[in-house]
């Protein structure tokens, strides 16, 4: 298990601890990455929602969930149609932060995605030339 996923779970349990919360299951998508929806866990997550004995998902920060407000969104509106409530490591904040952090979560997925386009761009005349030169 990488450090990052050590930190995360270490803040869940943090959170968990101050609010005399149990952790009945711990759901963790390594190696998959919170741009995409179809991950194993997340799937058998939102399965399990409604079924076990726990109201409640907490996850470390939003972004850990999805990457895209689309994304999180749904997975949120998932959970509540089956009475799990969704909640973040960073607490009563929630609800003022989330619109903030959304808007930030979307911009560095935007700034990311041009990043990586703007790169692919410029190794594109690259690769031209270097074709030019071996013909």
């Amino acid at each position: 298990m990488g450090d990052a996923i050590k930190k995360q779970l270490t803040e869940i349990e943090e959170y968990c601890m101050k609010h005399g919360y149990e952790i009945e299951r711990t759901y963790i998508d390594q190696g998959h990455s919170a741009l995409a929806i179809d991950r194993p866990a997340l799937k058998q997550l939102l399965a399990d929602a409604g079924k076990a004995n726990w109201k409640k998902v907490i996850v470390s920060g939003p972004e850990r969930i999805a990457r895209t407000i689309e994304y999180w969104k749904d997975v949120k509106d998932t959970l509540l149609s089956k009475g799990v409530e969704l909640v973040t490591a960073i607490g009563t904040r929630v609800p003022l932060l989330l619109g903030v952090q959304d808007l930030f979560t979307e911009h560095e997925r935007v700034t990311r995605s041009e990043k990586i386009k703007a790169g692919l761009q410029k190794r594109k005349p690259l690769s031209k030339k270097k074709n030019k030169k071996h013909e």
